[in-house]
């Protein structure tokens, strides 16, 4: 069981892994027996869960492992117009024609929602579930104003035959708060231990921007892709198996880059302390995603 986080790994004593595998979940299609807090898992997306009663939000995955091609104005640019954006928010105005399936897209930022008009909808997460029902809970008294976090991929549906869904959307692109980290750092512990389990990792080197750096010792400096990801080839084939880690600081160096400085111990499948230490990891936000521009262990 993976306690925290796993960062470096400099034991390479050659011992093969079980893999790890993710299930999916059967589709659930509109109208079907579906409650609005059930949680299922997919191997490509963290499901979303509505909570805190008429309040919709979502737990959500990491946006970095959200694909680009499903941005919200890219993948449904006629149900999201920009009506404003600059380096701090992005002001959508959302509509959704009565019978009308919304395409798969996600919402990479916080958000502040003022629902307009709406009638009865559902909405499904990337493998088919519904995730929200709004004729399963209480009647919204609309216009309404919420809160809500960042979206996994997902698809709404208008089940009117003639009410239109309205509503604006104010996305917060500089939080500078910590605790939207957290999603960040939770995904990157799952990626690595997952791909150290199971042999493939090439998650891991989707963490990795280019040009990032990679220092696992106090000699040496990666920074061709190659020579990192053989580095974590071989970190698979090592008895590493799960790891705790502690946040030591994170300093936001503003609202597109951070660093992170950790403690660190790694375990093997018997819960047997291999080795541990600090690191120091610059984080920066390209293009929406955030990827380790440099890694530093001792």
């Amino acid at each position: 069981m993976v306690r925290l986080s796993f960062w470096s790994a400099a034991a390479l004593l050659l011992a093969p892994l079980t893999p790890a595998h993710a299930q999916k979940s059967p589709s659930a299609q509109p109208g079907e027996n579906s409650t609005p807090a059930e949680s299922t898992k997919s191997s490509e997306t963290l499901v979303q869960v509505v909570v805190e009663g008429d309040q919709i939000n979502y737990v959500t995955g990491d946006p970095a492992n959200w694909p680009n091609e499903l941005e919200a104005t890219v993948a449904a640019p006629d149900n999201h117009k920009v009506l404003l954006e600059n380096e701090r928010v992005r002001v959508l105005e959302v509509t959704l024609g009565p019978g009308e399936v919304e395409p798969m897209h996600f919402h990479r930022w916080p958000s502040v929602l003022h629902i307009l008009q709406a009638d009865e909808w559902i909405d499904r997460d990337a493998a088919g579930n519904v995730i929200f029902d709004s004729r399963k809970g209480p009647p919204l008294s609309l216009p309404i104003t919420m809160w809500k976090g960042p979206e996994a991929p997902h698809s709404p549906v208008n089940l009117s035959d003639s009410v239109e869904v309205r509503l604006i959307r104010v996305e917060i692109k500089d939080d500078t708060g910590d605790a939207d980290l957290t999603p960040i750092l939770d995904n990157r512990t799952r990626v690595i231990v997952e791909g150290i389990r199971s042999g493939d990792v090439s998650g891991i080197m989707a963490l990795y921007g280019p040009g990032s750096l990679y220092a696992a010792d106090n000699a040496t400096l990666l920074s061709d892709p190659q020579a990192i990801e053989a580095f974590w080839v071989n970190v698979a084939a090592s008895p590493a198996h799960d790891a705790t880690l502690e946040v030591l600081r994170i300093e936001r160096l503003g609202p597109d880059a951070f660093v992170e400085i950790q403690k660190y111990d790694v375990f093997d499948a018997a819960g047997e302390r291999l080795f541990g230490g600090y690191a120091s990891l610059l984080w920066r936000r390209v293009e929406g995603r955030w990827i380790i521009a440099a890694d530093v262990s001792n």
